[in-house]
């Protein structure tokens, strides 16, 4: 290290041929083999006439566009999310306050027998006008069910085969009780045999001969005596034993029983549904009019125009009817609201 010091530049000076004779060195092997490199370069690819697959992607896109051409489709200004085109304005309609309101924000149908407010949405929706409030009573593809009633039970307006159940256009219009009063006169026998003994009912309501029935007969056509029950009760006024006896008696349509009371009369009506029908007549001349009709209480009847299907009416009160569907389910029948329409 001492030596270095003292000869330095001796130093540097073999350091630097040593440098030179090394990259002497490496540009000798470099060019000694620079010719075996070039010649393989140089030589000739062997020959290929195949011609490379070509991307037809593009091509085979633009002849399907040319196939199916877009179809250009015009936007109304009541349909339209951005409100129609830019030269088309929106329609409007004036509002009970006066003011200009855009049709398809508001409603201009009302359902006739529920008060609803029927979207104009819906009516655009389905090619109505929605600027003439009559067209919820119409019957666009003549399936006997107004428009409004389409949308009440969310079925296609334009389609005849797409409609509400028919007994939904059923009504209650009147609940009919016919007296049929029947009257325990007198009886005779046994008390405690009642088997043996025979018992006079009058009918006050229908014209019939008197008989002596037994239990197990039939009196006025429905109504068959099946028990006697021999009752008295104290007379508070004389002190005196009265009789009060009872007699049983089974409707046989109904399946209703009626218990008559010595020398008391016993109303057991007849009772009947009035109802109203009011699916659109096809018949102009109806006017489009109800179909209104009589069902007794446990009678079947059907409803037009599916004549195969039979209903029953089950039971009927002053503010509905209930009925047997065709299918064994029970549907109660409303009355029209606020009475029938004029």
């Amino acid at each position: 290290m001492n030596w270095i010091k003292k000869h330095f530049d001796q130093f540097a000076l073999a350091l630097l041929g040593a440098v030179l004779i090394a990259a002497s060195a490496m540009i000798f092997m470099s060019t000694s083999s620079f010719e075996e490199r070039f010649a393989a370069v140089m030589t000739a690819p062997p020959p290929n006439n195949a011609i490379p697959p070509s991307d037809t992607k593009g091509m085979e896109e633009a002849r399907r566009q040319l196939e199916q051409p877009a179809i250009w489709k015009p936007r109304t200004p009541d349909t339209d999310p951005n409100d129609g085109l830019v030269f088309s304005a929106a329609r409007y309609i004036i509002s009970p306050e006066g003011r200009p309101v855009k049709v398809k924000s508001t409603s201009t149908w009302t359902h006739s027998r529920t008060k609803e407010p029927i979207p104009n949405e819906w009516v655009l929706a389905n090619n109505f006008n929605a600027l003439d409030p009559a067209g919820a009573n119409q019957d666009a593809d003549a399936d006997g069910f107004w428009n409004e009633d389409e949308w009440l039970y969310k079925t296609d307006p334009n389609k005849k085969e797409a409609h509400p159940p028919y007994h939904v256009l059923l009504f209650l219009k009147q609940w009919i009780k016919v007296p049929f009063r029947l009257k325990f006169q007198a009886y005779d026998g046994d008390p405690k045999n009642p088997a043996s003994m025979s018992f006079q009912i009058n009918t006050i309501d229908l014209r019939t001969p008197t008989d002596f029935p037994k239990i197990g007969h039939t009196v006025a056509k429905n109504f068959k005596i099946i028990k006697f029950e021999f009752k008295e009760v104290e007379n508070p006024s004389t002190g005196e034993k009265e009789d009060v006896s009872e007699l049983t008696l089974i409707n046989q349509e109904t399946q209703d029983s009626v218990v008559l009371i010595l020398n008391k009369v016993v109303d057991s009506p007849n009772q009947f549904a009035a109802l109203a029908y009011y699916l659109v007549a096809q018949d102009v001349s109806d006017g489009n009019k109800p179909f209104e009709f009589k069902v007794p209480r446990l009678k079947e009847f059907v409803l037009r125009p599916e004549t195969d299907k039979r209903y029953k009416l089950i039971d009927v009160n002053a503010t509905e009817a209930v009925i047997q569907l065709p299918d064994g389910q029970k549907y109660t029948v409303p009355t029209y609201p606020g009475g029938p329409p004029k």
